[in-house]
């Protein structure tokens, strides 16, 4: 890991079954509502309503313009899936600021809900690694609150 790296791991018990949450967590409209109002990925008409796991492996599905508070253009990202997972994904795309963008997402089903875990690996362009790392962080962090409100929290 280099100066301008980062990673972390953030994971939520989820009072759902897996199958149900990846429904979901699969399309660019529920990423758009995990993310909102905070930030927002621009989807081409062509790719709207495809989900993650129709996208082609290790090519650009898209590339998306990430808008914070939903407006102020700040990065451009051309997303791409490594691998598929019956409910996950791994994604390395590059971005302007990043030289990889790694999200890995993985659902486990558990008896009564399953675990989404949410992996960052993330190899920037240059020094920002003290800014962006606590800024993704706190995002995810959001995107995990909104999982929960949507789906429940597994106790236990």
């Amino acid at each position: 890991m280099s100066l301008f790296s980062f990673e972390f791991t953030i994971e939520s018990r989820l009072a759902a079954p897996a199958d149900m949450v990846w429904v979901q967590a699969k399309t660019m409209e529920w990423v758009n509502q995990e993310l909102g109002p905070w930030v927002r990925m621009t989807v081409p008409a062509r790719a709207r309503g495809v989900p993650i796991d129709r996208a082609p492996i290790d090519q650009v599905a898209f590339i998306s313009i990430l808008l914070a508070f939903g407006v102020i253009p700040f990065d451009l990202h051309w997303l791409k899936i490594h691998e598929l997972k019956p409910t996950g994904f791994a994604e390395r795309s590059p971005t302007l600021l990043n030289k990889c963008w790694g999200h890995t997402r993985d659902i486990e089903a558990l008896p009564n809900g399953c675990v989404l875990r949410d992996r960052l690996q993330v190899d920037l362009r240059m020094p920002f690694a003290p800014l962006v790392r606590p800024v993704a962080f706190a995002i995810f962090g959001w995107r995990h609150r909104q999982l929960v409100n949507r789906f429940g929290q597994l106790s236990g």
